[in-house]
């Protein structure tokens, strides 16, 4: 997440509340070629932790 943030305006975050003893956080950072998501999904009692990345384009017709 940090290599993002370093190239990336941030816009969003949300660290919404999720069943004991998981956890979830992400970041959404404002770029050039549109929103990047980086979601952190911490499963603890499989004790992973998983990071997706998702870009988002604007829709030009």
């Amino acid at each position: 997440m940090g290599q993002v943030a370093a190239c990336a305006n941030p816009i969003a975050a949300d660290t919404s509340s999720v069943n004991h003893p998981n956890s979830y956080d992400l970041r959404q950072f404002s770029s050039g070629v549109g929103v990047i998501s980086v979601p952190l999904k911490d499963k603890g009692a499989l004790n992973q932790t998983y990071v997706f990345l998702r870009v988002e384009r604007p829709f030009m017709p």
